[in-house]
């Protein structure tokens, strides 16, 4: 799993929706990245730490947030407001992943194919 397998646009968006900065978000994500077991959905793992420090203070946050690599104060800030709030910044949905499909209707010799894209 890399980095890519979290929207870096999306988690960037989302920390400069609080006054963050897209360098510090990308240095965040490629930590907690790294700290997520690879064979779990990395949207997933993101949004379940958002909730284990949605309640906690900032302080004791920060603590368990750098065990995954992450300084960055705006970062911090943003998990703890826990996962609907990151879904909803980061336009997630349904706790999980969106993926949008698209639907082409393909001509071939005048009998349509529907062909699904994952973005």
């Amino acid at each position: 799993m890399g980095v890519a397998a979290i929207d870096i646009d999306a988690f960037s968006g989302a920390m400069a929706a609080i006054g963050g900065t897209k360098e510090a978000a990308q240095a965040d994500l490629a930590a907690m990245a790294t700290a997520f077991d690879d064979t779990q959905d990395p949207i997933e793992q993101l949004l379940q730490v958002a909730d284990n420090v949605k309640n906690m203070s900032f302080d004791d946050a920060q603590k368990e947030l750098e065990k995954l690599g992450v300084v960055d104060d705006k970062t911090i800030e943003l998990m703890m407001k826990g996962r609907q709030e990151l879904e909803r910044t980061m336009g997630y949905k349904n706790n999980s992943q969106v993926l949008t499909t698209t639907v082409l209707k393909v001509r071939s010799n005048s009998t349509p194919q529907y062909i699904n894209l994952v973005n």
